[in-house]
């Protein structure tokens, strides 16, 4: 937690992150209580639906915004105005939703208010993903996050009681938010995303990209089912809170929070080389749950599982796309796309909850079945990508390190303790940078030549991208290579 927070760029991602989870979390619970004094809990869940479309639309909408603005070259100042002005819409659609005078113009500003803040939290995910300063720590910056935004609506729901205060409150943070992102000391999108570039950035080679396409594929195919598992519990939960059973506002909401916190550091073991089957493990509990509620079992104890799982599993699909963006060609649409997924695959549950009802047990556990065994072949394939994928990088790695001439090569590092002052490379990351020139090893093998962690190395190296201004172990050592004194 300590490393974490040494960087005040971390602080400030954790935050903004963790306001849109507080303000979009908020904002649905809101409509959902003013949406239960118009129709029934059948109709909220509706109409839950058609908002969570609309903020899915805003989610994919973004990329394409951002690339008409690059096109037609307007500057930071120009869209920081632009910003603030789409607030204009947002509070008139809070103040139209608390006010709920008919189904309709609730259900219109709803839609209206979340397609802006799919926008919006596109914006915010790109920001996180390409401001942390150490990658080796995304997924407790997104679980800290997490779990921040999940207390602040706790403490909210247990100390306003007024839905017209709540609405002030939601759009004071929403204001907070907006002004941390503007104020921030790289607020231009595009510089972060240069200044954040790819481990494998600049391998062009056939095997690498086939396995980066496979691993968007299957992680998105991987969130798509586990989406249509959880929706399960998540529209049973939403139907008895609209039904006046249980307040999900209160003490379960604790849950929600400690497990994306948890789920934040237990993906960060090794770098998250085992994220994908904790996540399955966390799936297959799910999976049992939803059998048992539709025998009859207690809805408190799944409601329990419910909170402690979707902790997991929002951490686990915003992580992901987060990672995944620094390898794809249009980082502004990966970063969020997994709340989209999310939100999509949510919406068609709903279509589909014919099956979840007692007329129709046995054909939902057949679903419920089918679901997983998708879900286990997918992870199976996904975890097999990944392996090969590290194989063809490091295959990467060591091919640029031999197609450097030798002559070359020696005269260089000569010139190294001259290098290494004009960049002002610490001691320790000299040594590091020695060994990456000295090896063609993977990187968990130079790490432990160098007596550190894997994650420490990516520090290192991280450090020197920034002081050279490149990008990974291979922009590092082509820079130097190539690298000649003024004087």
């Amino acid at each position: 937690m300590r490393e974490v927070l040494k960087k005040r760029e971390n602080i400030r991602a954790i935050i903004v992150l963790g306001i849109f989870f507080f303000v979009f979390l908020g904002t649905e619970y809101l409509f959902d209580n003013n949406m239960a004094q118009l129709t029934d809990s059948s109709g909220v869940v509706w109409a839950q639906s058609y908002i969570l479309f609309a903020s899915a639309l805003g989610f994919i909408a973004y990329s394409a915004i951002f690339k008409f603005i690059s096109i037609r070259k307007i500057s930071s100042s120009t869209l920081n105005i632009i910003g603030i002005l789409c607030t204009v819409p947002a509070i008139v659609s809070f103040i139209i939703i608390n006010i709920h005078s008919t189904y309709g113009q609730t259900l219109f500003f709803g839609i209206v208010l979340f397609f802006i803040m799919g926008i919006a939290g596109a914006h915010i995910h790109y920001y996180v993903a390409f401001s942390v300063t150490d990658r080796a720590f995304l997924a407790r910056i997104v679980g800290i996050s997490y779990a921040f935004g999940i207390l602040l609506q706790f403490i909210n729901n247990n100390l306003v009681k007024k839905d017209v205060t709540e609405m002030i409150v939601l759009v004071v943070f929403m204001l907070i938010g907006i002004t941390l992102i503007i104020t921030g000391k790289k607020q231009d999108a595009l510089e972060l995303e240069k200044d954040r570039g790819d481990d494998s950035q600049g391998n062009d080679e056939d095997s690498l990209v086939k396995y980066k396409r496979n691993r968007a594929v299957l992680l998105i195919a991987a969130v798509a089912l586990m989406t249509l598992i959880f929706a399960a519990l998540d529209n049973t939960v939403t139907m008895v809170h609209a039904g006046g059973g249980t307040d999900i506002g209160q003490w379960p909401r604790l849950l929600l929070a400690i497990s994306g916190l948890l789920a934040g550091f237990i993906y960060d073991i090794s770098e998250r080389k085992y994220m994908n089957i904790i996540m399955y493990c966390v799936t297959v509990l799910s999976t049992i749950c939803i059998v048992v509620i539709w025998f009859g079992g207690p809805f408190l104890a799944g409601l329990i599982v419910f909170y402690l799982s979707a902790g997991f599993f929002s951490v686990f699909f915003m992580t992901g796309f987060m990672e995944l963006s620094y390898d794809m060609g249009n980082p502004r649409l990966w970063a969020g796309l997994g709340r989209a997924i999310n939100n999509l695959c949510a919406i068609v549950i709903t279509y589909i909850s014919g099956f979840y009802n007692n007329e129709n047990l046995y054909m939902a556990i057949i679903f419920a079945l089918v679901l997983f065994v998708a879900i286990s072949v997918i992870i199976f394939i996904s975890e097999n990508n990944m392996r090969n994928m590290r194989l063809a990088a490091d295959e990467c790695v060591a091919t640029a390190i031999n197609d450097i001439d030798s002559n070359d090569n020696s005269v260089q590092k000569d010139l190294f303790p001259v290098f290494a002052n004009e960049y002002k490379l610490t001691d320790r990351e000299q040594e590091v940078m020695l060994a990456l020139m000295s090896s063609d090893d993977n990187v968990q093998d130079i790490a432990k030549q160098l007596g550190i962690s894997r994650a420490a190395l990516y520090r290192h190296i991280s450090n020197m991208n920034e002081k050279t201004s490149t990008k990974a172990r291979i922009g590092l050592l082509q820079f130097y290579y190539a690298w000649k004194p003024q004087k």
